[in-house]
């Protein structure tokens, strides 16, 4: 990406993140359309590590956050954090 997407990003992520009320511990549904070479994948990573697909999914998700980290993802905590 380049700097201004970036920073368009990044502040559309701040007012994101200023909006958000205390985030209960709870489920919530996520629909996705996706096409289905991606269902392919999601049940044939599924069966290899047996897990549910809706397992698979949260660990693609962990992966991807863990690769961008907790610092930028939730800056305000990060910084609340640091003082």
């Amino acid at each position: 990406m380049n700097t201004t997407t970036t920073t368009l990003n990044i502040k559309s992520l701040i007012a994101h993140d200023g909006n958000q009320e205390v985030v209960k511990e709870e489920k919530r549904k996520l629909t996705i359309l996706l096409p289905e070479s991606y269902h392919d994948v999601i049940q044939r990573i599924a069966l290899l590590t047996g897990n549910s697909k809706t397992a698979t999914y949260k660990l693609a998700i962990d992966t991807l956050a863990a690769s961008i980290g907790e610092d930028i993802l939730f800056p305000r905590t990060a910084a609340v954090e640091e003082k």
